[in-house]
Formats: C-alpha cells, structure tokens, sequence
C-alpha cells in the first residue's frame, strides 16, 4: 500500500504549483461573487444553488442511466474486473466505495464521475478487449483511482459549476493547467501502482492513442519526432484550450519518470529507448512502489 509520503512523491512536480495558481487566479473572481452576493442580497445566490442542483441531478440522472442500460461491476458480473478494481484501491490505499459500469465504447479508456460523495467510474469495453493485458487495464484503472486519492479532483465542481454558463466557460483556461497535471501525475501513478513496468504502460498508452488492433504500429522514435514538430502559435493554442495534455507529450513525461524512478525496467524496451530525447526535467526520487 502506497503511504501519503509515497503518494505526494509520486505526483507531478507542477501539480501542487498550478494548483495554488488556480486558486490564486480565481481569487478575483470570488471577490467578485462576494460582492455580487452583497449588492443583491443574497439573490445571486440562488443561481449558485440552482447550478449545484444541477450538477448533482446530472450525476444521478447519468448513474440512473448507467443502471439501466449497462452492466455494474460487483463480484457477480464482471468479477475479474471488479477485483482489479478493488486491488488498485488497496494499493492506492482508497478506501470509499467507487461504484463501476462496463458500457458499450471501443475505445480504450475510462471515465471518472468524481462530484460528490458518489464516485463513478465507467470502463468502456475496448479495455477489456483480448489482446489487453491485466497489466495495461490496471494501468488505466490506477490513474483515475490514484487520482482520487490524492485528492485532484478538489476543483471539479467548480469546474462544473462554471460550465453551467457558457458566460463564464473563459475562466476554464484558468483551470486547465493543474487539470493537465493531475492526468499527468494519474500516469505516473499508474505506473508505480504495476511495480514500474514501463513497457505495459507505453503499450497502453498507444492504445489510448488509436486503440489496440492498430497499437503495435506505434513507435517511440515516431513519437517523440512528433512532439517536436508542436511548437510556435498553433502549439500554443492546442495546449491552452485542452484540458489534457498533448499525448505525444505523455509519452516523454511517462518515460522521464520512469528513467527516474524504474531505470531497471528501461531495459525491457529494448532498441526504442535509444532513439527517443532526452527528459526535459528530473524529479523526485522514490522507491518503485511495492
């Protein structure tokens, strides 16, 4: 199990930093509100409800949906899945309950509902294709429940709340930097909660990209030729807009981690190590997780 000591190790060097931004940034915006709660009398505060209200009957509505047209995950369907799930809790050390639906998507992924006391996690299907390994699914599982335990997803409802109203969507900009570093540091814990095994996570990571039948045909070298060519003013943008960070930049951060924390896994990439670039930075040190 992995100790809170472990876990604030393994997370992105700039996730805590542009979490305080985003908090620095949205602090006008709160004074703002304060002073529109003040010279209405509290009737912008019914906006604020009616937005809460929202976001949680949306929640409800999509798990009702879920109940109704696809499969939950529990000891009786899907048991093998359900145990991966509740393995990677244990590791992680998250103890609440995440409740688990399986829906028809071929696309190798997940989804997290984290609002609220209830979490959702859906799976598509495309990750429990055959040729996926147990190693590759629990790689993605472990980034959207180490998320949760670290406790990344504190701004979400905010971030709901704001897309309540396409009038403050802008203020999404401010959020997205710490958004792209907690699903780089879901990355590195995915890959400490499989005992550093690069290479399943990599092989995930191209199917992520354009799925399993086509991953094989990924290399590491294309890739980082590819991260090089993004760059000037359409890089900018592509990177300000997104709430996630470019994949073929996923890539080099998952294999910078990796030659910080696993170099005795690098081996088992064999050729393609040596054609990629170098790290762009060097993080904490900590042991593999057990």
């Amino acid at each position: 199990m992995i100790s809170d000591r472990e876990l604030k190790l393994l997370l992105h060097p700039k996730e805590q930093r542009h979490f305080i931004l985003a908090l620095v940034a949205l602090a006008p915006i709160t004074l703002l509100l304060v002073g529109l709660v003040i010279g209405t009398a509290g009737l912008v505060l019914i906006f604020f409800a009616i937005a809460y209200f929202l976001v949680w009957f949306s929640q409800e509505l999509m798990r009702t949906w879920f109940l109704a047209h696809s499969a939950r995950v529990d000891e009786h369907s899907f048991p093998g899945l359900h145990r991966l799930v509740e393995e990677v809790k244990h590791d992680l050390g998250y103890e609440k309950p995440v409740e688990t639906f399986v829906i028809e998507e071929g696309t190798f992924n997940c989804l997290l509902m984290p609002f609220f006391q209830r979490k959702i996690l859906i799976i598509h299907t495309g990750l429990l294709e055959q040729n996926v390994s147990l190693i590759e699914a629990k790689w993605v599982v472990a980034r959207f429940i180490g998320s949760l335990r670290a406790k990344s997803y504190r701004l979400s409802i905010l971030q709901a709340l704001i897309s309540t109203s396409e009038k403050l969507l802008i203020f999404n900009l401010l959020l997205y930097p710490y958004e792209r570093a907690v699903v780089l540091s879901g990355d590195r814990l995915g890959l400490a909660i499989i005992g550093g095994d690069i290479k399943s996570a990599l092989s995930a990571m191209n199917q992520l990209c354009v799925g399993a039948q086509c991953s094989h045909q990924i290399s590491l070298t294309g890739i980082a030729r590819q991260e090089r060519d993004i760059k000037g003013f359409f890089g900018f943008l592509v990177r300000i807009f997104s709430s996630h960070p470019p994949l073929v930049h996923r890539y080099r951060e998952l294999l910078s981690f990796a030659r910080d924390h696993y170099p005795h896994r690098l081996g088992e990439l064999g050729q393609q190590i040596s054609h990629t670039a170098p790290p762009p930075y060097t993080g904490h040190q900590t042991q593999p997780a057990q």
